[in-house]
């Protein structure tokens, strides 16, 4: 199983837990939910659902909510949970989302992106202030 979904396009790596399997994904590829249940099926397994934690930015259109993937750009329709909205209406977007991932069936004949439905929602952590440089001198 572990050779089957590192083969697929965009994963760094795969683990074996007592859960079941953690594919971290490559920050800048996306990795749809039907590519991996199909991986995980050809290889002789029974599929019982993914679960997703990303780092992107969230944008509310109407009454639907949509994730951003930060250096992948790939979208994601969200089924919010109450975190989440709360974050959304103080006014924070770029948020770490966790939650199952699943692929939509096509409506009207065309492909729905995949989907998200949160179970957690955090800000990403601060990044460290960066070190300067010692400048080095040119001896003349």
């Amino acid at each position: 199983m572990q050779t089957a979904l590192s083969r697929l396009d965009g994963v760094k790596s795969v683990k074996h837990t007592k859960e079941g399997f953690v594919v971290q994904v490559l920050e800048n590829k996306a990795l749809l939910a039907d590519a991996l249940e199909k991986a995980i099926v050809d290889a002789g397994y029974g599929y019982e659902g993914a679960t997703i934690e990303a780092v992107g930015k969230v944008e509310k259109d109407g009454d639907n909510y949509v994730f951003v993937a930060r250096a992948s750009g790939q979208k994601y329709s969200l089924t919010a949970n109450e975190e989440l909205k709360k974050m959304v209406a103080d006014g924070k977007s770029q948020l770490v989302l966790k939650g199952a991932l699943s692929q939509p069936e096509e409506k009207e004949g065309k492909k729905q992106p995949p989907a998200i439905e949160v179970s957690s929602a955090k800000e990403p952590p601060k990044d460290e202030p960066k070190k300067e440089e010692p400048k080095k001198e040119e001896k003349k």
